[in-house]
């Protein structure tokens, strides 16, 4: 599996430099990209400076993919800098967290990871994220992917 990263819609509260995406890793593994194509330029598990985050002693190197023999879910943290030429990428691999908030759910000031609101995360690649809103459709929610940096 390949992954694109550097939309703007990718990035950690504006910031240009740090990137997220729910991945699904298992022991085949995956790579990153700037770009979402499969153009040569991908990265793989030799191309990362660090791995920290409350999952990254399950990731492992396959064959230069970024696998792990604890298939799941995975929030992947990219932090990228430049060094001399070179791009670094600095990844975190969390524990994937969804939660809802705002007015929907009594929430009026947005707090967030309010007791009673955390969803519950498949345990299969090819599984569905959309029960996760089994709301009114009068009412509006907001899910936020809880980033921990």
């Amino acid at each position: 599996m390949e992954l694109g990263f550097g939309n703007q819609d990718d990035s950690v509260n504006g910031a240009t430099h740090v990137f997220w995406s729910m991945v699904w890793i298992d022991d085949a593994g995956i790579k990153f990209n700037q770009s979402k194509a499969w153009d040569g330029n991908e990265t793989g598990f030799s191309g990362i400076n660090s791995i920290n985050g409350d999952l990254a002693g399950n990731i492992k190197d396959n064959g230069d993919n970024i696998a792990t023999d604890t298939p799941g879910w995975y929030l992947m943290v990219i932090t990228s800098s430049v060094s001399g030429r070179n791009l670094v990428y600095d990844i975190q691999f969390n524990k994937p967290e969804i939660w809802l908030m705002g007015p929907v759910v009594g929430n009026s000031d947005w707090k967030e990871q309010a007791e009673g609101w955390l969803c519950t995360i498949p345990d299969t690649f090819n599984a569905s994220l959309s029960h996760l809103l089994l709301l009114p459709v009068s009412r509006v929610a907001m899910v936020t992917v809880c980033v921990h940096t």
